[in-house]
């Protein structure tokens, strides 16, 4: 992490398209290597993410009631976003790896690694009947991506990304786009519950948002970031957004291929910008 608070990560992995592929032959066996390291080192922690994703999106597919906690403003808790949490968690802490999750907060764990769960993201389409939810679940090791799962239970759509090594969608290899202009972006953001919708804020969206082919809004922000990833859209960018919403994403972003800018700021809140490749976080970095 730089002085500034910017995290900036980008793709090691030779079998990746775009930019972030290493260009030397050297650096390209060293970044195979890294990230076949990784995958081995986590290949069980992955594979409890996988299973305590399912078993929540299960749960969250068959569950009839749809109880309303709480309205807070522009967002919802639910009841169904606690239960589906305690499954998570009762999984994971077997680990003995410390969590934060978006209900509970921080929970045990002393080393650099913690769990970042998103028992549901895009709970209001959830509870709309919307498909357009899912599971989040993201291994970090302090300030770094180590892998993601998301898990939109409602297709049966499993993602998942580690850091260096792949991208998968329901198992196939996925990747990134090659997209390097601006004017060619789809370009995917959100209006975070906690963002600010002043006149003033709202103009600075539409001007910023003006140079993208196409814009699109999923009310999810684990998905959207997750589908630069594996290649649907080209950036996502999202304000004052959560570090659970973007956790898993970031982890899929890099191991399609891509790299991603997280500002941090205070309560677990950042500014997140994730990139299909080098060359549009340079072009997007370069406006005026």
């Amino acid at each position: 992490m730089s002085s500034s608070g910017v995290l900036v990560v980008r793709a090691k992995s030779p079998t990746l398209v775009g930019s972030c592929c290493p260009r030397s032959s050297g650096l390209a066996i060293g970044a195979f290597f890294n990230g076949l390291t990784i995958f081995m080192k986590y290949q069980s922690e992955l594979k409890l993410a996988t299973e305590a994703a399912i078993e929540a999106g299960k749960f969250l597919t068959e569950l009839q009631s749809r109880n309303v906690d709480r309205f807070e403003g522009k967002d919802i808790k639910m009841e169904a976003d606690r239960m589906s949490e305690k499954i998570l968690v009762d999984r994971l802490k077997t680990t003995g790896i410390g969590i934060l999750s978006e209900e509970m907060g921080t929970l045990g764990g002393q080393s650099g690694l913690r769990w970042i769960l998103d028992p549901i993201d895009g709970t209001y389409n959830y509870f709309r009947n919307s498909d357009l939810c899912c599971v989040s679940v993201a291994l970090w090791d302090k300030d770094q991506p180590i892998l993601g799962v998301v898990y939109q239970f409602w297709r049966g759509l499993m993602i998942e990304g580690v850091v260096g090594s792949h991208a998968k969608v329901n198992g196939e290899r996925v990747h990134a786009s090659k997209v390097d202009k601006l004017s060619d972006v789809v370009f995917a953001t959100g209006f975070p519950s906690r963002r600010s919708y002043e006149s003033d804020s709202l103009r600075k969206f539409i001007t910023s948002a003006q140079v993208f082919k196409k814009v699109r809004m999923l009310g999810s922000a684990t998905l959207m970031s997750s589908f630069v990833g594996t290649g649907q859209f080209d950036i996502y960018s999202e304000e004052d957004i959560m570090l659970w919403d973007i956790a898993a994403g970031a982890a899929i972003i890099v191991g399609g291929g891509g790299c991603f800018d997280c500002k941090t700021q205070a309560n677990n809140q950042c500014h997140f910008t994730g990139f299909a490749n080098t060359q549009l976080r340079d072009a997007y970095h370069a406006r005026s």
